[in-house]
């Protein structure tokens, strides 16, 4: 397989976006929903055990594999939901809430990199993308089950580099800061739940996050996704080369490390 030059990748974006649609919405339907964990935990499964397939319908579609880019992430409060008036401590994490977060998180990626590296390991070549967060850069005591799975695959990333670098395949993670997202909104929407006397009443979550960008990210404003794109397809090409085990902040300057 060719390396791609980043505006080769570029060029050719939507036809590599187009993939693991299906599978992606099933789990995002369901999450949405609020359902319970035995209800999506069969969806969930289902995903997991079709990661060989997908890699294998990709072989035979393209004519090979490149880039394995693993971008899946839920909050951690999925169980709890955003009406819940428990203070966010560690008696009141939901066992399914970190068994979730955790299959989602780290082993939504480790199996993405498990059913890569045969490929990779036998083409010599490769890139592999893991998609982690700022959140896993430092502690986080609200949201523990999150930070804890996106700190996992941060160390995931370096040792997977460590493991392919024999076989020249390049494994690299990148930090999104944030993103206006339905994940973030529902985070604003639980704190403004817990903390009713600091706001007032029926202030829009957006103003709240709006607030909290500009005292955390000295950039003042959010990323984006085609922020996070644009990393995501550096690494994926020859320009990228010589990086390997690398975890890339992308976040205004959210985070140092």
């Amino acid at each position: 397989m060719k390396n791609l030059k980043f505006h080769e990748i570029v060029k050719n974006n939507k036809e590599l976006n187009t993939l693991f649609d299906e599978n992606q919405k099933k789990i995002n339907i369901s999450i949405l929903s609020n359902i319970s964990i035995h209800q999506l935990k069969p969806i969930i499964e289902y995903n997991f055990r079709s990661n060989n397939l997908n890699v294998d319908v990709t072989v035979k579609e393209f004519g090979g594999l490149d880039i394995m880019i693993c971008g899946a992430g839920i909050s951690g409060f999925v169980h709890r939901g955003t009406n819940s008036t428990e203070p966010l401590i560690i008696e009141n994490v939901r066992v399914e809430d970190w068994d979730l977060t955790f299959a989602v998180n780290m082993k939504g990626v480790f199996l993405c990199n498990q059913a890569a590296a045969p490929i990779f390991r036998k083409q010599n070549a490769g890139k592999i993308v893991n998609i982690s967060s700022v959140g896993g850069r430092r502690p986080n005591e609200n949201l523990i089950a999150y930070a804890a799975s996106k700190a996992a695959v941060i160390n995931f990333t370096q040792s997977m580099a460590v493991h392919m670098a024999p076989h020249h395949v390049n494994v690299n993670c990148v930090c999104p800061g944030i993103i206006y997202t339905p994940m973030w909104k529902g985070g604003v929407e639980l704190f403004s739940n817990l903390n009713p006397d600091s706001l007032p009443e029926g202030t829009d979550p957006k103003v709240i996050l709006d607030s909290i960008v500009d005292s955390e990210i000295p950039f003042k404003k959010y990323q984006t996704p085609e922020d996070i794109g644009k990393a995501v397809l550096f690494l994926s090409s020859e320009e990228a080369e010589e990086i390997t085990g690398q975890s890339l902040n992308v976040c205004g300057g959210m985070a140092f490390n």
